[in-house]
């Protein structure tokens, strides 16, 4: 296992497999220490991670840790809690075609550039279309300052 992906690896959240670092405030939580919370909301064995190390991160972040204390508090109540959280898949690793050590380039988020349209030029920009005549009335040039 290289070092490189061992240190990508450890910035991603072991059940929804996004990034821990990019929030604000990063926030997170060794998976050793929260075993029977993740067996019990999303049916992962730490246990079983262990054995391949260079394939699962080693922790997850603050939104799964909340939908765990959610799922938590619904069994304390006696009532049922459905999240809508996905478990990642992980894979194991290969060199040559590693999608965590190469990651597919993200969309870009936020407002599109505007297009610049090509056509007719703005009316203050003609000189001939500032002196404006008028069938009914004196010839008067707009135009110009009198």
């Amino acid at each position: 296992m290289s070092g490189e992906h061992h240190s990508a690896l450890q910035k991603l959240c072991r059940v929804c497999g996004n990034n821990v670092y990019k929030v604000k405030t990063p926030r997170q939580y060794k998976c050793y220490d929260h075993q029977t919370d993740l067996r019990e909301t999303f049916g992962i064995d730490i246990v079983l991670d262990s054995l391949e190390p260079e394939t699962y991160p080693t922790q997850f972040c603050h939104t799964c840790k909340n939908v765990i204390y959610c799922h938590k508090r619904a069994l304390k109540n006696n009532r049922e809690y459905t999240h809508k959280v996905t478990v990642k898949e992980w894979e194991c690793h290969v060199e040559e075609n590693c999608k965590i050590c190469n990651p597919p380039s993200a969309p870009t988020i936020g407002r599109p550039k505007k297009l610049v349209k090509e056509g007719r030029p703005p009316l203050l920009s003609v000189p001939s279309l500032l002196k404006i005549q008028h069938p009914h009335r004196k010839s008067q040039n707009y135009g110009s300052t009198v």
